[in-house]
Protein backbone atom coordinates (compact mmCIF):
# COMPACT_ATOMS: atom_id res chain seq x y z
CA UNK A 1 0.00 0.00 0.00
CA UNK A 2 1.43 3.14 -1.32
CA UNK A 3 0.56 6.85 0.91
CA UNK A 4 1.59 9.89 -0.46
CA UNK A 5 2.29 12.69 1.69
CA UNK A 6 1.68 16.61 1.20
CA UNK A 7 4.16 19.21 2.85
CA UNK A 8 2.68 22.75 3.43
CA UNK A 9 6.36 23.98 4.03
CA UNK A 10 9.64 21.87 2.59
CA UNK A 11 10.53 19.90 6.02
CA UNK A 12 13.65 18.25 3.88
CA UNK A 13 14.88 14.68 3.21
CA UNK A 14 13.23 12.81 5.96
CA UNK A 15 10.76 15.55 8.04
CA UNK A 16 7.41 14.53 6.03
CA UNK A 17 7.43 11.04 7.62
CA UNK A 18 6.47 13.16 10.89
CA UNK A 19 2.94 13.57 8.77
CA UNK A 20 2.37 10.11 9.15
CA UNK A 21 -0.43 8.77 11.24
CA UNK A 22 1.41 6.03 12.98
CA UNK A 23 -1.28 3.54 13.47
CA UNK A 24 -1.22 3.21 9.96
CA UNK A 25 2.40 1.91 10.07
CA UNK A 26 2.45 -1.82 11.43
CA UNK A 27 5.89 -2.24 11.60
CA UNK A 28 8.55 -1.01 9.29
CA UNK A 29 8.79 1.35 6.55
CA UNK A 30 10.61 1.52 3.24
CA UNK A 31 12.39 5.11 2.20
CA UNK A 32 13.79 5.53 -0.91
CA UNK A 33 14.96 9.02 -2.55
CA UNK A 34 13.48 10.12 -5.59
CA UNK A 35 16.83 10.40 -7.52
CA UNK A 36 18.37 6.79 -6.83
CA UNK A 37 17.65 4.46 -9.20
CA UNK A 38 19.24 0.61 -8.35
CA UNK A 39 19.32 -2.70 -9.30
CA UNK A 40 19.04 -4.78 -5.79
CA UNK A 41 16.93 -7.38 -4.15
CA UNK A 42 14.99 -5.28 -1.94
CA UNK A 43 13.43 -8.78 -0.01
CA UNK A 44 17.06 -9.74 0.46
CA UNK A 45 17.30 -5.73 2.20
CA UNK A 46 14.18 -5.94 4.26
CA UNK A 47 15.06 -9.39 5.24
CA UNK A 48 18.55 -8.44 6.91
CA UNK A 49 16.80 -5.30 8.48
CA UNK A 50 14.47 -7.91 10.44
CA UNK A 51 16.87 -10.95 10.97
CA UNK A 52 19.00 -7.85 12.68
CA UNK A 53 16.57 -6.53 14.42
CA UNK A 54 17.49 -2.89 13.27
CA UNK A 55 16.16 0.52 14.23
CA UNK A 56 17.09 1.52 10.79
CA UNK A 57 18.85 -0.07 8.46
CA UNK A 58 21.14 2.08 5.50
CA UNK A 59 21.99 0.68 1.95
CA UNK A 60 25.53 1.85 1.59
CA UNK A 61 27.54 1.59 -1.57
CA UNK A 62 31.59 2.05 -2.42
CA UNK A 63 31.88 4.81 -4.91
CA UNK A 64 35.78 5.48 -6.09
CA UNK A 65 36.85 9.65 -6.62
CA UNK A 66 39.54 10.94 -8.25
CA UNK A 67 40.38 14.46 -7.81
CA UNK A 68 41.85 15.30 -11.55
CA UNK A 69 44.26 18.04 -9.49
CA UNK A 70 47.47 18.15 -7.33
CA UNK A 71 45.59 18.36 -3.99
CA UNK A 72 48.42 20.88 -1.74
CA UNK A 73 48.64 20.35 1.84
CA UNK A 74 49.54 23.92 3.33
CA UNK A 75 50.87 24.69 6.89
CA UNK A 76 49.59 27.54 9.22
CA UNK A 77 51.89 29.76 7.87
CA UNK A 78 50.97 29.41 3.94
CA UNK A 79 53.78 27.35 3.45
CA UNK A 80 53.58 23.87 1.10
CA UNK A 81 53.62 20.90 2.78
CA UNK A 82 52.88 17.95 0.53
CA UNK A 83 51.06 17.48 -3.20
CA UNK A 84 49.97 14.54 -3.28
CA UNK A 85 49.01 13.89 -7.77
CA UNK A 86 45.39 13.14 -8.36
CA UNK A 87 44.37 11.09 -5.61
CA UNK A 88 41.95 8.65 -5.07
CA UNK A 89 39.52 7.95 -2.43
CA UNK A 90 37.57 4.82 -1.79
CA UNK A 91 34.56 5.57 -0.20
CA UNK A 92 31.27 4.21 1.60
CA UNK A 93 28.62 5.78 0.45
CA UNK A 94 25.25 5.92 1.29
CA UNK A 95 22.76 5.92 -1.47
CA UNK A 96 19.49 7.10 -0.23
CA UNK A 97 17.53 3.99 0.23
CA UNK A 98 16.43 2.57 3.70
CA UNK A 99 14.23 0.81 6.40
CA UNK A 100 13.38 2.54 9.71
CA UNK A 101 10.95 0.60 12.35
CA UNK A 102 7.94 2.61 12.81
CA UNK A 103 9.14 3.81 16.41
CA UNK A 104 11.79 5.99 14.46
CA UNK A 105 8.84 8.45 13.27
CA UNK A 106 8.78 9.66 16.94
CA UNK A 107 12.13 10.68 16.32
CA UNK A 108 11.14 13.28 13.99
CA UNK A 109 9.70 16.37 15.13
CA UNK A 110 6.26 17.51 13.56
CA UNK A 111 6.14 19.63 10.79
CA UNK A 112 9.90 21.00 10.93
CA UNK A 113 12.66 20.84 8.50
CA UNK A 114 15.17 17.89 9.05
CA UNK A 115 16.90 15.73 7.00
CA UNK A 116 18.15 11.85 7.14
CA UNK A 117 21.73 12.81 8.64
CA UNK A 118 20.09 14.74 11.09
CA UNK A 119 17.86 11.76 12.20
CA UNK A 120 20.59 9.20 11.74
CA UNK A 121 22.78 11.25 14.35
CA UNK A 122 19.75 11.34 16.65
CA UNK A 123 19.61 7.63 16.49
CA UNK A 124 23.01 7.13 17.13
CA UNK A 125 23.15 9.45 20.42
CA UNK A 126 20.14 7.34 21.32
CA UNK A 127 21.92 4.18 20.89
CA UNK A 128 19.33 2.65 18.54
CA UNK A 129 20.55 -0.54 16.45
CA UNK A 130 21.54 0.90 13.02
CA UNK A 131 23.15 -1.35 10.49
CA UNK A 132 24.21 -0.88 6.79
CA UNK A 133 23.53 -3.02 3.71
CA UNK A 134 25.96 -3.11 1.25
CA UNK A 135 25.32 -3.14 -2.92
CA UNK A 136 27.76 -2.83 -5.60
CA UNK A 137 28.58 -0.02 -7.18
CA UNK A 138 27.64 -0.80 -10.19
CA UNK A 139 24.19 -1.44 -8.30
CA UNK A 140 22.87 2.17 -8.38
CA UNK A 141 22.96 5.40 -9.74
CA UNK A 142 22.54 8.48 -8.40
CA UNK A 143 20.20 10.13 -11.35
CA UNK A 144 20.69 13.84 -9.15
CA UNK A 145 23.68 14.27 -10.57
CA UNK A 146 24.26 15.13 -14.90
CA UNK A 147 27.28 13.15 -14.87
CA UNK A 148 25.90 9.94 -13.61
CA UNK A 149 22.51 10.46 -15.32
CA UNK A 150 24.05 10.61 -19.20
CA UNK A 151 25.92 7.54 -18.27
CA UNK A 152 22.40 5.74 -18.31
CA UNK A 153 21.94 6.65 -21.85
CA UNK A 154 18.04 6.77 -22.02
Amino acid sequence: KLTFLKEKIPLGTIGSLSLIKKKNIKENILIINCDVMFKMDLESFYNFHKQNKYDITIVVSDKNFEIPYGVCSISKKGKIKKINEKPKYDLLVNIGLYIINKKIIGLIPKNKRMDFNELLNKSLKKRLKIGVFPISEKGWFDTGQWSELNKLNF
